[in-house]
């Protein structure tokens, strides 16, 4: 009897494998053959999931997005149940993008491999962008629930709070990764300083 292969999880697999290639050596070092021997497969099963190395990037890229967004949506329905602050959701939400361990580390050097391929491959540039503005679009729902429970004051710009909060927690990843720029620790009470400022009061739903 022929062996049954779970497409997704081989698909998952060779993402796996081009990460951490990116992660280890950069986009450039991602070739079809390196990909095989890191996911222990054939060339020709490579290209039978991904016709092309741009697909193959793409996809990558898209796991890894994937993946953050489903830390979000499980630690925006943890707050939620807990009824604890949308600031600490906020807060929590934005440090999944910081490199506090090995994972998130390798998510923001992809993240930044794809940053800098960007401006020479459209397709690549409309991933990096569609990511960004699902993480801006994201805050500026919570900026507006916030204005709704009190946590945040009447006339918040939200678009512009959240382009505000969005971009710092990218900066900060950045910096975290300099050595001696600015330590995890620094990163966060930065983070949570600011947010707070974005939402300084408490939430009247939960008094």
């Amino acid at each position: 009897m022929p062996k049954v292969v779970d497409r997704a999880q081989r698909r998952r697999d060779i993402s796996a494998a081009v990460r951490e290639l990116i992660d280890r050596d950069g986009l450039e070092a991602v070739t079809m053959s390196r990909v095989a021997d890191r996911a222990r497969i054939s060339v020709g099963q490579v290209q039978h999931y991904f016709h092309a190395k741009e697909e193959l990037l793409r996809h990558a890229f898209q796991s890894t997005m994937e993946r953050t967004w489903e830390r979000v949506e499980k630690l925006t329905a943890a707050n939620e149940a807990n009824k604890r602050p949308i600031r600490d959701g906020v807060v929590e939400g934005l440090e999944t993008l910081l490199p506090l361990d090995a994972e998130r580390t390798t998510d923001l050097k992809v993240r930044l491999a794809f940053l800098g391929a960007a401006a020479n491959r459209p397709a690549i540039l409309e991933e990096y962008q569609e990511s960004q503005l699902h993480a801006i679009g994201r805050v500026a729902r919570a900026v507006t629930n916030g204005k709704e429970c009190g946590e945040v004051p009447d006339g918040t710009d939200e678009h512009g709070e959240a382009v505000r909060l969005t971009a710092l927690a990218n900066g900060l990843a950045f910096q975290i990764l300099e050595p001696a720029a600015v330590t995890r620790e620094e990163a966060l009470d930065l983070l949570r300083r600011d947010v707070r400022r974005t939402f300084p009061h408490e939430c009247r739903n939960w008094s």
